[in-house]
């Protein structure tokens, strides 16, 4: 058996013949240097997987670092950035949110969906739906610095924190913006009938209005990240960096 896992290693042994099941117990033995060579080529395995595991959470500590000592100078970073204006700037990203927001309030079957949902429920899918959409426009846009080296630099952690928070921001700041405009046509437009009519309840109050909101402000917000996402990244970064000077 040892002597198999050697050849998988690529460990030279004798002539390659080809392993048949009833082989894996008929090998013929290690000698001492193809032992040696057998640990070196598994202690270098072993050492290889437990540096990444130590890079990957010298980078958490980096972030963590960055986060408690920094946090005033990540917040004037990120509000230089001016994530409002940037919601205005993009025009996909707007577009393609009150795209989905229009044909989301003449959807009956969201209007069902979103009374029969918890609250709760509906705020952990924003939280997620936001976390998701923010990952998907950073990587969507190369927003990032890939490490180049060994070590992840301060500066392009810094440089990281800042970016994707900055995205945070402006869905966000977007999903605010939905959220107020969704729960003004829901309670202004559709009267309290006509949405019992549809959802099949003998009443409506308030907070359902406040449910399905918060349900189409969802889907909002992640059509509007499919639509950052289609934006030249040129542009984009042209928003977010260029623009904060003027």
């Amino acid at each position: 058996m040892l002597a198999y896992f050697a050849r998988l290693n690529g460990l030279p042994h004798l002539e390659d013949k080809a392993i048949q099941a009833r082989d894996l117990d008929e090998g013929d033995p290690l000698n001492g240097e193809e032992k040696k060579e057998l640990d070196a080529a598994l202690q270098s395995l072993a050492d290889g997987v437990l540096r990444r595991s130590l890079k990957e959470i010298r980078g958490i500590a980096l972030y963590a670092r960055i986060i408690i000592m920094h946090p005033m100078r990540v917040l004037r970073t990120v509000l230089s950035h001016r994530p409002l204006r940037m919601v205005f700037s993009l025009g996909k990203l707007m577009f393609a949110a009150i795209a989905a927001l229009v044909l989301a309030l003449l959807s009956t079957e969201l209007w069902y969906l979103g009374v029969g949902i918890n609250i709760w429920r509906l705020l952990l899918i924003a939280a997620a739906a936001l976390l998701a959409a923010t990952v998907y426009i950073v990587m969507r846009q190369r927003l990032y610095v890939r490490r180049v080296s060994r070590s992840l630099s301060e500066q392009a952690a810094f440089f990281n924190l800042t970016s994707l928070l900055t995205v945070f921001s402006v869905l966000l700041a977007l999903f605010a913006i939905v959220f107020a405009i969704t729960i003004l046509v829901t309670s202004g437009v559709y009267p309290r009938y006509i949405v019992e009519d549809w959802v099949m309840r003998s009443q409506v109050d308030f907070g359902d209005y406040v449910r399905v909101s918060l349900l189409i402000s969802s889907m909002a917000m992640v059509v509007g990240a499919l639509g950052a996402g289609l934006e030249e990244n040129e542009h984009f970064r042209q928003v977010m960096y260029t623009e904060k000077n003027r």
